[in-house]
């Protein structure tokens, strides 16, 4: 463990650790270099060349979609609350603004997600 690693809470260890898998001995260093956050390295993840970066960004898909599978198949959204969190970590790691429609089946489960790519700021 790095000694960077005391002074992460026992969920940025968690994350860490995680993190090793797919960036190996950079994990640490990649992760304090984008403060520590998920979304700020998700989007490095998915723009970068580096070794380990492009099976970072296939799990980060992969979890985004076992969220909207988990949110088309039951009544989650039972709140404006529910509905943000969800959005938050859908877009995790975009650099740009997005349009997004929701479509809900009755008792409130997702049935599309619809989003549309806006132009970056410059």
């Amino acid at each position: 463990m790095s000694s960077n690693a005391v002074h992460y809470t026992a969920d940025q260890q968690r994350i860490v650790e995680g993190l090793r898998v797919f960036l190996g001995e950079h994990a640490v260093a990649l992760y304090d270099a984008h403060g520590r956050s998920l979304q700020q390295l998700a989007h490095f993840a998915r723009e970068s060349s580096m070794p380990g970066c492009r099976h970072l960004a296939t799990g980060f898909s992969l979890a985004q979609a076992l969220l909207v599978e988990a949110m088309t198949s039951a009544p989650v959204f039972n709140s404006p609350t529910a509905v943000s969190d969800f959005l938050k970590l859908h877009f995790a790691g975009q650099p740009y603004e997005s349009f997004a429609v929701l479509a809900f089946k009755a008792l409130r489960a997702l049935r599309v997600l619809g989003a549309c790519r806006a132009l970056r700021r410059p």
